[in-house]
């Protein structure tokens, strides 16, 4: 992290304390309330961590959870979807939505895949060449797959850091700026595995930090909430 950075970090972040009570109340609150989806699973392979992520793209995760694992006894691993016709594969994704934009993603990977020794590429621009691939996926691989410190900024993600550190809303939170210098911050903290923030963050701003309806009586964090000062 270079020095104007870090100048531009100590602005938006006056009191670290708040930053360590943030990614510790998270942590301790993910033990015992995450979400428990198939595809969280410690022993499943790359294979399975990427196609859920496709299929979880703007699709809601209870929908997914319900059509994961009829697409993975289909569709078991690379060879599978190599061999499929796109047509068929675009078919069997019709129920989650937007099935072209997801077959031929998941098809554009498997051959990839197919050229690369069965592996999935574990670097972000190699990543990034892969037509349909965008920021996001490319880090929840790297992150998912291969334990790399990177944020997973979504909207939920954004909406947390936002209030919590009081970051002027903009009309995309997950391409502003200073949340991604937060977030780059939060998950390069020493000793924390960047998937458990990641997901202690999406799964908190999904069940307590709602877009409209915040649950902010049960908010462990409203103690030092910069929105919470104003409610």
């Amino acid at each position: 992290m270079g020095r104007d950075t870090e100048d531009n970090i100590s602005k938006l972040i006056t009191n670290y304390d708040d930053l360590k009570f943030f990614t510790k109340q998270l942590l301790s609150w993910y033990k015992k309330n995450k979400r428990d989806f198939p595809w969280r699973k410690k022993s499943i392979d790359h294979y399975k961590i990427i196609i859920s992520e496709i299929l979880l793209q703007k699709t809601q995760a209870l929908t997914i959870e319900e059509f994961y694992p009829k697409f993975i006894k289909e569709f078991p691993n690379w060879q599978s979807i190599i061999d499929v016709n796109e047509y068929d594969l675009v078919e069997f994704l019709y129920p989650v939505g937007l099935s072209q934009r997801k077959g031929r993603l998941i098809k554009e990977i498997s051959s990839i895949v197919k050229i690369n020794s069965c592996k999935i590429p574990s670097d972000y621009d190699e990543l990034m060449a892969i037509k349909g691939i965008g920021d996001y996926l490319a880090s929840a691989i790297l992150v998912l797959c291969f334990d790399q410190k990177l944020p997973l900024i979504d909207i939920n993600y954004a909406r947390l850091v936002s209030r919590y550190f009081a970051i002027p809303i903009s009309r995309d939170l997950r391409r502003a700026k200073k949340i991604k210098q937060i977030a780059e911050v939060l998950t390069n903290t020493e000793n924390i595995k960047a998937s458990d923030l990641n997901f202690a963050i999406i799964d908190f701003s999904s069940v307590i930090c709602l877009a409209k309806q915040t649950v902010c009586e049960k908010c462990i964090l409203c103690s030092k909430c910069s929105k919470y000062k104003y409610i």
